[in-house]
């Protein structure tokens, strides 16, 4: 009976065994899994934005250098830069001048007291796409000593990046502002405006003659088709002039008078009644005495007449 009961506790039931399976192949599977993914994706490289991501590279190219030279190159800081190589036979003398970090060659790294191992691969960094985004950054290059990065800095001059926008829209010089004359423009001038054809231009020009000329920028909209939201586009560019045709109402014929658009038949046919009846006028103000036209009538085309022989 004892011995029953050890094998109970010592046994799984079949539940307990499908659980057990199950974790040891979760466990088998995230063991494994970073190993087939390498074998899966060998050549898929990391992209690094950051500048020291990307001097990382860099140091991997200089790593032989550190070999080499065993330990780190003694600089002294002295009027005159001076480099002592591992066997101390050569110098080199430090000329320090404005330059950029990005595009500078190796010559003139050394020039600037940079070692030519160490010139060289920096070249290799900026041909690889590197680059150098602050003065700061130059103290990040292995094989540039603290005490050289600091005297290099106040030199280093970065322009600052040119926007995307600024590369493929280059500013275009301000052009000269034309002002347009609306009682003088032409069709061809009418049609240079945003949204007035050829069509358009001719119904302007034409009422423009009917009436005499404008008095103010708003008869515009009394031009069929011509709205409101078009001559916004062009209002800072139209001007008005004085130039205005007037009509004498003691010379002219009926025809002259009803083609006006504020005059119209009624009232034409009226004025040429009363100076058939009464004689000329002998002034504006006696055409208020025809019955047949109201005083809006009157005040909207007194302007286009005169009494002048």
């Amino acid at each position: 009976m004892q011995k029953k009961e050890q094998h109970q506790l010592l046994s799984f039931s079949k539940k307990e065994k499908n659980g057990i399976i199950v974790i040891v192949f979760i466990n088998l599977l995230l063991i494994f899994t970073p190993f087939v993914y390498e074998r899966l994706f060998p050549d898929k490289e990391e992209t690094d934005v950051n500048l020291i991501s990307e001097l990382k590279t860099l140091e991997e190219i200089q790593k032989d250098s550190v070999n080499s030279f065993g330990e780190h190159t003694q600089w002294s800081e002295v009027n005159q830069h001076q480099v002592e190589t591992k066997q101390g036979q050569s110098e080199t003398k430090t000329d320090l001048f404005h330059f950029n970090p990005n595009v500078i060659t190796e010559k003139e790294w050394m020039k600037l007291g940079v070692s030519e191992k160490t010139a060289k691969s920096i070249q290799k960094y900026v041909s690889k796409g590197g680059q150098f985004r602050k003065p700061e950054d130059i103290k990040k290059i292995w094989g540039i000593p603290e005490s050289l990065a600091n005297k290099l800095i106040p030199f280093v001059q970065i322009p600052e990046p040119q926007s995307k926008y600024e590369k493929e829209f280059p500013k275009k010089n301000e052009r000269t502002v034309t002002l347009i004359d609306i009682n003088k423009a032409d069709s061809s001038t009418w049609e240079s405006l945003p949204g007035i054809g050829p069509t358009l231009a001719k119904r302007i020009i034409l009422y423009r003659e009917k009436l005499g000329g404008f008095l103010d920028m708003s008869q515009l909209l009394e031009v069929w088709g011509l709205q409101d939201s078009v001559l916004q586009k062009s209002k800072n560019r139209l001007v008005l002039g004085d130039e205005i045709k007037k009509i004498n109402i003691n010379l002219a014929t009926f025809d002259a008078l009803k083609t006006h658009p504020y005059i119209g038949y009624k009232s034409a046919n009226a004025i040429i009644n009363y100076r058939n009846q009464h004689g000329n006028f002998n002034r504006l103000e006696d055409i208020q005495k025809i019955v047949q036209i109201d005083e809006k009538s009157y005040n909207r085309f007194v302007m286009y007449l005169t009494i002048k022989q």
